[in-house]
């Protein structure tokens, strides 16, 4: 039973382990291909790195002469190095390079090694400060360029000798110091960059060492290299120089900040009093020069200081040689190098291209051979680059030292081109050619004009006909002139683009050909097809438009002369006629437009563009009028008059007027409805007393009379209200004067003719029947009085009721 379980069980174990060993090969698999390439040490493939290869001052450093460098003087060493023929140096490969005996790296170093441009980076060299030899590591440099490769590194180092050499303790000292970290006046950041390159500097400066009684010195501190560094004046600290490094009381001291206290270059550091201890001066200046910062580029900053005043021990000044210290400080370092490769340059020529595919060739793949074998190495040649390409970082030589032979050929299979079908040998500067034919099927194209309308004797002009590919403009253009009957052809047109695909042909007369001649217009206009090979064009002739005529406007004024005031003018027609004849404008002239009318927009020109002449007549002369313009009458500077003069039916001797003996009487005006009484009545005035007329003298028969004189109805009175009276009847006279309608106004007396002259208001003169009228006119209102006076004692007595 247990036998049989087991044999059971035995697929499925099986099965279990094959995932499990399937999966763990998986893992172990991925781990290796994640596994990154352990860059090489190539030391000992570089020449020129050693302790013994460095120079100081253009000398190779000698041991006896380092072993007596201190450790505070900076001093720049040179290397110059080589990489052997035939090594391989790929990306991240490393060499080490040693210092000379006793000597040592001050500060750490990280900067770039440069090519010969200045902007290619080669490589970097990174040093830890107080180590004797740092590591040089390369990228992709020298794995492109693999001849000559050589170069220069140059950095300060310091020596191992505790002993500065001086002897005895100064008045003033300067020193400089590269710094990473925190500093003591303040919790702020001062270390180095991501790079590793300091981003600060301590200038360190050590006043009267010699501990001398100084009499109120002046120490002053000036930047040297402001373009690449700049005082922090917060950092300034100022101590006593023992072993308790105690600071300075600010009361024995006075600092400015010269020219400001905002990024000054400068300051100074006024003692009060009597200094006779050793003091430090100590602050950080911020690095700035961009170079140092970003790629490790050496550079040397300089600081200076200077002490003034009274030494009080040797008893004289302190003179500038003693008063006087220059500090100075190298950070980074400099590299540079080289190297040249074999390449081999190819291109592409095309031969026999039409227009149509000029700029529009296709891509093709160039393969490079070596020893008539295919390296599996292409280059691809089009219009992007030119149709030139390169195959670089080559060997000259094999494994076993001979000299390579390099061939290209052409992989591309080009439709409607021949091109090589071996591999080309490389010439003397090391170029190949490949030439490619192009042989495509071609089709002819005719473009002919046809001409509409074109009068006889008029001669066609030569036109131009633009050849379009797919609709695009190819830039080819044939003339058709009378030559050549308006015909000609595009010859030799490929049927086929690039990819094989056919081409669609179609030809265009330019719209802007006949821009300065417009006699002609295109009536296949745009793009045509050709029809069996043929486009047709076809233009039409267009006269010259007439111009637009000219025009112009005659002005008609009616005038009439000698018309009574009391008559009214009638309307009259008037005629307009063009070189004597009559036109069928007419102008209705009348009171309403004054009698003012305008012939407007009038050609003036006929259709032979000779001038036209107006004139303008009066259909009719109205009855009782007689027109001194008769017939057409011309127009002076764009204006007719027309003149009637009115005549009267009045025969030429009138009889006298005469004079009525009794006018009519007046109408008595309805009594009045009793109006409310006023408070107190008004008198009204007593009218003037009638002047007795003047009897005019029998008339004078005038030689022709001017007018008739009509006597005329005298008007009824009007009723009269409150404080008003009727008026006198009038009697009206008219009377008429006969200068071109304007009236005058009637005179008071007679004429010297003796003819009796109407009044202002169109009543008689003043006689004895005006006294009778004013009587009835006094008796009326005597009655009106009394009705008033009447009303009011009724109405007393009615209220005392």
């Amino acid at each position: 039973m247990i036998k049989q379980i087991n044999q059971d069980q035995s697929p499925h174990l099986w099965k279990w382990l094959t995932v499990i060993i399937l999966v763990a090969a998986f893992l172990m698999g991925l781990c290796y291909q994640t596994q990154p390439a352990h860059a090489a040490d190539i030391t000992n493939e570089i020449t020129g790195i050693s302790g013994n290869d460095a120079t100081y001052n253009g000398n190779k450093v000698d041991p006896n002469d380092s072993k007596n460098w201190d450790e505070y003087t900076s001093r720049q060493l040179t290397y110059k190095y080589s990489i052997k023929n035939g090594v391989s140096v790929k990306p991240g490969d490393t060499a080490t390079l040693t210092l000379p005996a006793n000597t040592k790296f001050h500060y750490s170093q990280s900067f770039d090694i440069f090519a010969a441009d200045g902007k290619t980076v080669i490589g970097t060299f990174k040093a830890d400060a107080g180590k004797n030899y740092g590591t040089i590591t390369f990228n992709t440099y020298y794995q492109t360029n693999q001849n000559d490769r050589t170069g220069t590194i140059n950095f300060p180092v310091v020596g191992t000798n505790p002993n500065s050499g001086g002897s005895g303790k100064p008045t003033i000292a300067k020193n400089g110091y590269a710094w990473d970290g925190s500093w003591p006046t303040n919790n702020d950041d001062y270390s180095k960059n991501s790079e590793g390159r300091y981003r600060y500097v301590e200038w360190d400066s050590l006043i009267n060492d010699n501990k001398h009684e100084l009499v109120n010195p002046t120490i002053t501190d000036t930047f040297q290299d402001t373009d690449k560094q700049s005082f922090l004046p917060q950092t300034l600290l100022i101590q006593y120089n023992d072993s308790s490094s105690t600071a300075v009381p600010k009361s024995n001291y006075k600092v400015s900040f010269l020219p400001t206290d905002t990024n000054p270059p400068s300051f100074q550091i006024k003692w009060h009093g009597t200094l006779t201890q050793s003091i430090s001066v100590r602050y950080l200046a911020k690095v700035t020069d961009n170079d140092y910062l970003q790629t490790g580029s050496g550079i040397t900053l300089n600081n200076q200081i200077k002490i003034v005043g009274t030494d009080g021990t040797t008893g004289g000044g302190i003179s500038d040689k003693t008063g006087t210290a220059n500090g100075s400080l190298d950070l980074g370092g400099n590299g540079n190098g080289g190297g040249s490769t074999y390449s081999i340059s190819v291109n592409k020529k095309w031969v026999n291209v039409p227009d149509a595919l000029q700029g529009k060739t296709p891509s093709v793949q160039a393969e490079l051979y070596e020893n008539n074998k295919p390296t599996g190495e292409y280059v691809t040649l089009d219009e992007a680059n030119n149709y030139s390409g390169k195959f670089s970082n080559l060997s000259k030589y094999d494994s076993n030292g001979k000299l390579i032979s390099y061939t290209v050929g052409e992989s591309s299979k080009l439709t409607d081109f021949q091109g090589p079908t071996e591999p080309q040998s490389l010439d003397k500067d090391n170029h190949v050619t490949l030439t490619n034919t192009y042989v495509p099927k071609t089709t002819n194209i005719t473009v002919k004009k046809q001409w509409q309308d074109m009068p006889k004797n008029t001669t066609a002009p030569a036109v131009k006909a633009d050849l379009y590919q797919n609709g695009t403009n190819t830039g080819k253009t044939v003339t058709l002139d009378k030559d050549d009957n308006y015909i000609s052809t595009f010859d030799d047109l490929p049927t086929t683009d690039k990819n094989g695909k056919t081409i669609t042909y179609t030809v265009e007369e330019p719209a802007d050909q006949f821009k300065g001649s417009p006699h002609y217009q295109q009536v296949t206009t745009g793009q045509q097809t050709p029809k069996d090979g043929v486009v047709t064009l076809t233009n039409k002739y267009v006269p010259t438009p007439k111009p637009t005529p000219t025009t112009t406007n005659v002005t008609v004024k009616k005038q009439w002369l000698d018309v009574p005031s009391d008559v009214t003018t009638p309307s009259i027609t008037v005629k307009l006629y063009a070189n004597g004849s009559a036109t069928d404008k007419t102008l209705t002239l009348n009171s309403a437009n004054h009698y003012t009318g305008t012939f407007s927009n009038l050609q003036q020109n006929d259709a032979s563009d000779n001038p036209i002449r107006y004139t303008v007549a009066e259909t009719k002369v109205p009855d009782g009028y007689t027109s001194t313009t008769t017939g057409q009458q011309p127009v002076k500077n764009g204006l007719v008059t027309l003149t009637n003069t009115y005549h009267s039916n009045t025969p030429i001797n009138p009889d006298t007027p005469v004079t009525p003996d009794n006018p009519n009487t007046p109408v008595t005006p309805v009594t009045p409805v009793t109006p409310n009484t006023p408070a107190t009545p008004v008198t009204p005035s007593t009218p003037n007393p009638p002047t007795t007329p003047t009897t005019p003298s029998t008339p004078t028969t005038p030689s022709k009379p001017n007018k008739s004189h009509t006597i005329g109805t005298p008007d009824k009175p009007e009723p009269t209200g409150n404080k008003e009276r009727p008026k006198s009847p009038k009697i009206v006279k008219k009377q008429t004067q006969t200068v071109n309608r304007i009236f005058t106004k009637p005179r008071s007396s007679a004429s010297s003719t003796g003819v009796p002259t109407i009044s202002k208001t169109g009543k008689l003169p003043q006689t004895n029947i005006n006294r009778r009228q004013s009587m009835i006119m006094s008796a009326i209102g005597a009655l009106l009085l009394g009705s008033l006076g009447l009303g009011a004692i009724t109405k007393r007595r009615h209220d005392a009721n």
